[in-house]
């Protein structure tokens, strides 16, 4: 795989980060943080995931490659991604992974937006960037699923912003009337 299937890729991943703020940008602010019981989260809290995510993924890919010794992936490797994804797009709804904290409500939805742009731009550069001898490299290690090529975290990534896209329908759906 080239850098820019990388891209492309990973413009996917922009795309539809740019549909998820158009259909929240109508909420007031008290909508953007309403939760709808005491165990879900209000849409700031799955955005600033989304970025904690981002942010801890594109963190660790940058200290493994800096300290090198990264495996290859395999066969077993793309049949775990393609798992993790079929689970993903699913209607299944997971806990938190213990490794990560909960997320804030903390933050506007501009300022929560800026960050998210801010994080898009340093993923695009690293993987403009991206070495083409690592393609095949586990470069990332999924709590759950495993050692993950650089376009598998993508794809992982994708998914994961799907699933949690399904979430912020059903908050919206959640009864905040305001």
């Amino acid at each position: 795989m080239q850098q820019k299937t990388l891209l492309e890729k990973y413009g996917e991943l922009e795309n539809d980060n740019a549909v998820i703020m158009s259909e929240l940008s109508h909420l007031s602010d008290e909508a953007f943080h309403f939760k709808p019981n005491e165990h879900s989260w209000s849409s700031a809290q799955v955005l600033n995931h989304l970025i904690a995510t981002e942010t801890g993924t594109l963190q660790y890919i940058r200290k493994k490659m800096k300290y090198g010794g990264i495996p290859a992936v395999g066969f077993s490797s793309k049949v775990r991604t393609m798992a993790m994804k079929a689970l993903l797009y699913s209607a299944i709804r997971f806990k938190i992974p213990q490794a990560l904290s909960q997320p804030t409500s903390e933050g506007s939805m501009d300022s929560i937006n800026s960050n998210w742009l801010n994080l898009r731009k340093d993923w695009k550069e690293f993987l403009e960037n991206f070495p083409t001898d690592h393609l095949s490299k586990g470069v990332f290690k999924h709590p759950i699923f495993g050692r993950l090529s650089i376009s598998q975290t993508i794809d992982s990534l994708i998914a994961h912003q799907a699933h949690h896209k399904k979430q912020l329908i059903r908050i919206r759906k959640g009864g905040f009337q305001k």
